[in-house]
């Protein structure tokens, strides 16, 4: 019988390798130079009288431009796939699977908190004015530059880089071609230590994201985790993404967008994202685990990120009354509104799930009634209680009904992140309840999730219920 022998793949060629990076990412660039500079001088006026009534006077134009840079890097990215590597879109690490969902979602999560703690003592503090929110343009044009951002910095070209040459060379050559115009610009003036800029800490700051998006794809050779980690840090006020529209700096603290103290780009924003890279690292040391049917990550993040910014705004809102009693605060506006909602709603699927896992014949509250009496009024008061913090009784009477080789789950956690809920409606002070309950409901969340995961994935056999006593 014949032996085949399996030639090892042949490499491509290095120079090809950086011809086709840096010629994307010069592409890139370029448009990018064209749209913000040229094309804005002749184009915004005409934009933003055609387009303020609709998206604002000063927004409107900025949106155009994100949605034209996304709508570039997105064909640009397709046709670079088909033409050099015969391959569709998805080929660049976006394949329709439950993992790279879940890998999205872990990213929004370790993305977003850090950032997200940081707002809450800065908001506090009076640091950092949060009672604002920002529109539905704004958030869309911060999505669509999130898109462009993510398929420039972590897409074709760092992943051609990365397997041809390794981490540092592909990690520096999308640096220096990323931030060439900066360098120049910063080079010809000579202002490399400005008070107002601090140009080496904002170029600090890009090769520390560059870094944790490589490193991102890397472990897991798709681009689901460092998009989910990059949109997740822009979605912080501290992140520099909402934080645009979000906050409003006090500008007699030297905390300016400029300055070297910037939380979107001085040294607190270089702090946030190496703290967001340990946790990456932290979160991947473990053994890959396999796709769940409660998937602890989906649920934390869109919960703790809808949450999370709804209370950013509340503990903005609740110290602008306290220090100035006669303010009048501005109505809150619709993106806050569905924010709420789809928070809420994240929470109450989880709610059935978790209920629905223990339907074995034996347990008399059904998904549909855990959730369903939420909705009645006052009563839901007290069916809180027992649709949250009454779970984990209720699953290890099903765990010991079963003889399940399971460890029992605590109340204590879960009624704790109840009353911290109830109290967090209390005027005024009830905001420092409702932090506690985000952090309580971020391990709620978890632990629910690990202990409906461990149950057996086929339905246990029905339980007879035991007979009820004879009558005398």
């Amino acid at each position: 019988m014949a032996t085949v022998v399996l030639q090892p793949e042949e490499r491509e060629n290095a120079v090809v390798v950086l011809a086709k990076a840096i010629g994307f990412l010069a592409l890139v660039e370029g448009f990018y130079w064209v749209v913000q500079n040229p094309l804005k001088e002749r184009l915004e006026p005409s934009v933003k009288a055609a387009l303020a009534p609709i998206l604002g006077e000063y927004t409107s134009y900025w949106v155009v431009s994100a949605l034209a840079f996304a709508a570039f890097n997105l064909l640009l990215t397709a046709l670079v796939m088909r033409i050099f590597e015969h391959k569709s879109f998805s080929g660049i690490g976006l394949q329709n699977s439950l993992q790279g969902h879940d890998n999205f979602w872990k990213g929004i999560f370790v993305g977003f908190v850090p950032g997200m703690v940081l707002t809450f003592v800065l908001g506090a503090a009076g640091i950092w004015d949060t009672s604002s929110f920002p529109s539905f343009v704004s958030f869309a044009g911060l999505l669509l530059s999130g898109i462009a951002t993510i398929l420039a910095l972590s897409g074709y070209s760092l992943q051609k880089l990365l397997d041809r040459f390794g981490p540092a060379p592909a990690i520096i050559i999308v640096w220096l071609v990323f931030n060439a115009d900066y360098i120049v610009l910063r080079s010809q003036k000579g202002d490399w230590g400005a008070l107002h800029g601090i140009p080496i800490v904002v170029l600090v700051k890009s090769v520390l994201g560059i870094s944790v998006l490589a490193f991102a794809y890397m472990r897991t050779r798709s681009l689901w985790l460092p998009a989910g980690v990059y949109l997740g840090m822009m979605a912080a006020p501290t992140g520099g993404g909402t934080g645009i529209v979000l906050a409003r700096w006090n500008y007699h603290l030297e905390v300016s967008n400029a300055g070297l103290y910037s939380l979107n780009v001085g040294l607190p924003a270089c702090a946030i994202t190496v703290i967001v890279g340990l946790l990456l690292a932290w979160f991947l040391s473990g053994a890959k685990a396999a796709p769940s049917r409660l998937s602890p990550w989906f649920y934390t993040g869109a919960w703790s990120l809808g949450s999370g910014l709804v209370l950013a705004v509340s503990i903005g809102r609740v110290r602008e009354v306290i220090l100035n009693p006669g303010t009048q605060l501005e109505p809150l506006g619709l993106v806050l509104i569905a924010v709420v909602a789809c928070s809420s709603a994240v929470f109450l699927v989880l709610i059935y799930k978790m209920w629905a896992a223990l339907q074995d014949g034996v347990e008399t509250t059904t998904p549909g009634r855990a959730v369903g009496f939420l909705f009645i009024p006052l009563f839901n008061l007290f069916w809180l209680f027992k649709a949250v913090g009454g779970f984990p009784v209720a699953y290890n009477e099903y765990v010991q009904r079963h003889s399940l080789p399971l460890p029992k789950l605590a109340s204590g956690l879960f009624y704790a992140y109840v009353l911290a809920s109830l109290l967090a409606w209390v005027p005024l002070f009830g905001v420092f309840a409702a932090a506690l309950a985000w952090v309580l409901g971020i391990l709620v969340i978890s632990q629910a999730c690990n202990a409906v995961n461990a149950l057996p994935q086929k339905n246990m056999t029905a339980v007879t219920p035991p007979p009820l006593a004879a009558k005398a």
